[in-house]
């Protein structure tokens, strides 16, 4: 996986949707953004901060936050969401990409079997640890099973799972027009966290004109 997905033989999709992680040993926002391998200008910091941290700054072009200034002990935070780790995984291959001296460039992995977002998650490792991480799959076309199939296999207790309990959230309009169906198992409190939802529903929610409504159903 170079990107942040990939289509696998199933006619699934898996992607990784968000990486949050936090650093004790790099102690400054330019080195934070050097060792995401992008120019310091290219952050702007905003008015204020979140999550305890009293400093934010936010790259102009993709969804990548840093959170800085926080209490003794929180280091640095850096979240970045699904759509930026492309953009992310080229800037970082710069930061591990040297000249040979045959004219062309190498790129300087520390397993040969590395591919750039594991190598990126290695080095991440190494300057502190992971608070977040999202793996989505996506089901275009609700191939295996819809949201609703879910929940009736819950209510069948056709279900085998380490999860003691779920969630069942149903959103909808005052005119019963459906807006949104999820099924949690777990919570964010929790190490693991699993979440079926019609992404269909979420997508159109969003769609600006009729045109990028999506009209095929998708699982998330």
């Amino acid at each position: 996986m170079y990107g942040n997905s990939e289509n696998l033989d199933n006619s699934l999709t898996v992607s990784i949707d968000w990486i949050a992680f936090t650093s004790t040993l790099i102690n400054s926002v330019s080195e934070m953004i050097a060792f995401l391998g992008y120019p310091e200008s290219s952050f702007l910091q905003l008015s204020k901060g979140a999550n305890g941290y009293k400093k934010m700054h936010r790259l102009d072009s993709f969804p990548i936050t840093i959170l800085s200034d926080g209490n003794e002990g929180m280091g640095i935070h850096v979240v970045i969401s699904g759509s930026a780790i492309p953009d992310l995984l080229m800037h970082f291959k710069n930061t591990i990409t040297l000249d040979t001296p045959f004219g062309n460039e190498a790129v300087c992995l520390s397993d040969f079997n590395n591919s750039i977002i594991i190598e990126f998650l290695q080095q991440v490792r190494l300057i502190g640890w992971l608070t977040r991480f999202d793996l989505a799959v996506d089901d275009h076309g609700a191939n295996y099973f819809t949201v609703g199939d879910v929940r009736s296999f819950l209510d069948r207790q056709d279900v085998v799972s380490k999860f003691r309990t779920y969630r069942d959230v149903y959103e909808s309009t005052f005119t019963n027009e459906s807006t949104g169906h999820t099924i949690y198992f777990g919570s964010r409190q929790s190490e693991v966290m699993l979440r079926v939802y019609d992404k269909q529903l979420q997508q159109n929610q969003k769609a600006a004109t009729l045109e990028d409504m999506i009209s095929d159903p998708w699982v998330r």
